[in-house]
């Protein structure tokens, strides 16, 4: 369903989505970290084409055809087995990829351990609790093709697993305030900030220590 799922991108919603949640990435990033960058979930590479970033790896070998398509260095591998030496990237990035793997805690793990001491990692989800969320959970309770095997969690547990794996919230933005169902032309702007109810929010993680304050 690789391509299925590439094409909705395409569609007028599914561009304006894109846009949207390309920008609140780009805003919970701040200042770039160095390169290299992996993306881990990396999918058809939509995401990593649009930031840039330099590797990728998916557990399914028919979207990183799309992948390497657009450019980007693409290696078969779980989120939770990553195959790369420690401290290889300057940032990591998950791009909606936490609700599709089987240990959430692991793959965070595995994303701090190829981080670079002075690197930042950017993780973004669906909140559970949002209207997107529970518009998905739906979809996945109804055995929805993409969304069946999906686990959504709250923003709360999606920063403990950070901490237990050595991380810490360092920035954060938020956009998708209006409702899956909303018919609008646009989609507003990013927010800074973990906005209660908004249906994408990014969360730059950094190791602890290295960063001070927050606003999560």
């Amino acid at each position: 369903m690789a391509e299925r799922y590439d094409a909705w991108y395409d569609s007028p919603k599914g561009a304006r989505l894109f846009t949207v949640e390309l920008a609140c990435i780009r805003l919970a990033l701040g200042q770039p970290p160095p390169h290299p960058w992996l993306e881990v979930g990396v999918g058809t590479g939509r995401f990593a084409a649009a930031l840039a970033v330099d590797e990728g790896t998916d557990a399914a070998a028919a979207p990183l055809a799309l992948a390497a398509q657009r450019g980007v260095c693409v290696r078969q591998a779980p989120a939770e087995r990553l195959p790369y030496s420690e401290g290889q990237f300057g940032s990591v990035f998950m791009i909606m990829t936490l609700c599709f793997v089987d240990n959430a805690l692991q793959a965070l793990r595995e994303c701090a351990r190829v981080l670079r001491p002075d690197g930042a990692a950017v993780v973004t989800f669906v909140p559970r609790d949002s209207a997107w969320g529970e518009a998905y959970e739906r979809k996945a309770h109804e055995g929805h093709p993409f969304y069946a095997a999906s686990v959504f969690y709250l923003r709360e547990e999606v920063e403990r697993f950070a901490g237990l794996a050595g991380l810490c919230v360092s920035a954060s933005a938020s956009c998708l305030l209006e409702g899956p169902d909303a018919e609008v032309s646009d989609y507003a702007a990013p927010s800074e900030g973990c906005v209660p109810g908004a249906g994408f929010v990014a969360l730059r993680l950094t190791r602890a220590g290295q960063e001070a304050g927050g606003d999560s």
